[in-house]
């Protein structure tokens, strides 16, 4: 959006609330100057109410990208450790097996 396009030039002098969301800046609203005092203090608590509404959308959405991020981090995490735990598992059941091959040998030996 521009500047122009929000205002006629009858009604300055006006006021223009800008935002910034991430790397974009953007004309939020547009207060013309010939408004009262009343529709002024409304326009300002309302475009604090929308902005405050956007911020809190765009934080659980952040929140929640994180969160799902976590679980798949810990699920991985997990799987991992399933994993070591059944190799070590493996490797101490050949390791058992062995040994009672080696000790059943050496009693037929006797």
């Amino acid at each position: 959006m521009t500047l122009r396009s929000h205002m006629d030039i009858d009604r300055l002098p006006a006021l223009v609330l800008i935002t910034r969301m991430r790397a974009t800046t953007e004309i939020f609203t547009v207060i013309n100057g010939n408004v009262g005092v009343n529709e002024l203090m409304s326009s300002l608590i309302q475009a604090q109410e929308v902005l405050g509404e956007q911020q809190g959308q765009r934080s659980r959405g952040e929140e929640r990208i994180n969160d799902e991020a976590y679980q798949q981090s810990l699920a991985v995490d997990r799987a991992k450790e399933e994993s070591k735990r059944l190799a070590e598992r493996q490797e101490l059941e050949a390791k058992t097996r062995l040994e009672s091959e080696i000790q059943a040998a050496a009693q037929k030996k006797e």
